[in-house]
C-alpha cells in the first residue's frame, strides 16, 4: 500500500498544534502558574495546553515524514450523525454530573461509565461491570488518594436510611 498525506490528518495536527499554542500562550501571560507543589490556577492548562503542542507536533511530524497506510475504514461509507450514541454519551455525563454530589465519585464513575459501555453493541454485561468498577476505583485511586480531591468517595443522600 502506498503512504499518502491527508488533508484530514495535516489539518488536524495543525489544529491541535494552534489550540495548545494559543492555550499555552495564554497561560504564559496571564495566569500564575505556581510551583510544582502548589500549582497557581494557570499551572494545569499551560500543561493541557503543552501536551496539546506535542500532540499536534507529533500527529504533524508522523504525517508528513512516513504518511499513513490506508486503514479498512478509509474504504467504509461515510456515516451521518448517529443518534444513540449521541444520546448515550449526554446522559453518560449528565448522570455523573447528577450522580456526584448524591452519591460519591465511585457511584457517579460507575453509572456514568456503566451507560456509556452500552455504546458497544458486542459488550457483555461482565465486561460492562468490570469496566465500570474498574473506572471507578481508578478515579478513587487518582482523585480521592493521589490528588486529595476533597470529594466524597460513596455517600447516602437520603436520610430515612441513614
Amino acid at each position: 500500500m502506498k503512504a499518502t498525506h491527508h488533508k484530514t490528518d495535516l489539518l488536524s495536527g495543525a489544529s491541535i498544534l494552534a489550540v495548545g499554542l494559543a492555550i499555552s500562550a495564554y497561560c504564559m501571560a496571564n495566569l500564575e502558574r505556581g510551583t510544582l507543589v502548589e500549582p497557581g490556577p494557570g499551572g494545569f492548562p499551560l500543561v493541557l495546553g503543552l501536551l496539546l503542542v506535542l500532540n499536534g507536533a507529533i500527529s504533524l511530524t508522523l504525517t508528513l515524514i512516513g504518511g499513513r497506510r490506508r486503514a479498512p475504514a478509509d474504504d467504509a461509507p461515510a456515516q451521518g450523525l448517529n443518534l444513540r450514541v449521541l444520546g448515550l454519551v449526554v446522559v453518560s455525563i449528565a448522570a455523573f454530573g447528577l450522580a456526584l454530589e448524591s452519591f460519591g465519585l465511585f457511584p457517579a464513575c460507575f453509572v456514568s461509565v456503566l451507560i456509556a459501555s452500552f455504546v458497544a453493541k458486542d459488550m457483555g454485561a461482565a465486561k460492562r461491570l468490570i469496566a465500570a468498577t474498574g473506572a471507578g476505583l481508578l478515579a478513587v485511586v487518582i482523585f480521592s488518594m493521589l490528588l486529595s480531591v476533597p470529594v466524597d468517595i460513596v455517600t447516602w443522600p437520603m436520610e430515612a436510611f441513614k
